[in-house]
């Protein structure tokens, strides 16, 4: 089986949705499928693994004015993605709103090939209420009609699958947790200084983008009201932590 995946962006862009396609796309060429994975070309794509990828030509203006990641596909783009339709048996999404996504939905639609949608997240909550309305009407007027129409629908967490329970879907929907990498997280024989941590007191960890949706606005404040707590934040974004000044 030909199994095309679309992402938003590939996995050197440092975003979690991106590690699990990544992860999957290895995974199927690895069982004896034909794997495809087409996402935007605003990262580097991975080189080797048995898989073909296909790099979309993308703009992304808004990640860097409001930390929403959303690549639009070009002209160019929607061509080579149609290539990787047509030539595919089936097209896994992850995350129904991304352009990308919704581009490939409607491709695959009228290419009549079964589409899987994997849904990573719903709504998000914003400081912004400006954002947190945009994100609602698209929630509303993209992620519920895809999800709706799709072949099948897996839900990564049960938060989610909460938040959009309300859908009437094709089929029930799965309830897929995602996985630990075991080769990557596992315990070390890393010592605190080795990271330039103190060798004494309570040290709590966040690991992930430093973006909004990520809940940086919360660690901040709970690092503010927790001195005698180290936080060491591992991970990269639009948001800078160093300038909380802690």
């Amino acid at each position: 089986m030909n199994i095309l995946t679309v992402s938003h962006f590939f996995e050197s862009h440092g975003g979690g949705i991106e590690r699990v396609a990544g992860r999957l796309v290895r995974q199927f060429a690895a069982t004896g499928h034909g794997a495809t994975w087409a996402a935007s070309d605003c990262d580097a794509a991975p080189t080797a693994d048995g898989f073909t990828a296909v790099e979309l030509t993308c703009a992304n203006p808004t990640e860097r004015l409001t930390g929403l990641p959303m690549p639009l596909p070009s002209p160019t783009g929607l061509r080579r993605l149609r290539a990787a339709v047509d030539a595919c048996d089936v097209v896994i999404l992850h995350d129904a709103l991304y352009a990308t996504s919704l581009a490939a939905f409607v491709l695959a639609r009228r290419a009549d090939k079964p589409t899987i949608v994997v849904q990573h997240i719903a709504s998000i909550p914003f400081r912004s209420r400006f954002l947190r309305s945009i994100m609602t009407l698209a929630n509303e007027l993209v992620t519920a009609p895809v999800l709706r129409v799709a072949d099948q629908v897996v839900f990564i967490s049960d938060l989610v699958r909460r938040d959009l329970a309300h859908l009437p879907l094709r089929r029930p929907a799965r309830l897929l947790f995602n996985g630990v990498e075991p080769a990557l997280f596992h315990p070390g024989a890393a010592r605190r200084e080795d990271f330039g941590l103190p060798a004494a007191g309570r040290i709590a960890v966040f690991a992930g983008r430093f973006v909004e949706k990520k809940g940086l606005a919360v660690l901040e404040a709970v690092a503010r009201s927790r001195p005698d707590v180290t936080f060491a934040l591992a991970g990269s974004g639009p948001i800078d932590p160093h300038v909380w000044n802690l």
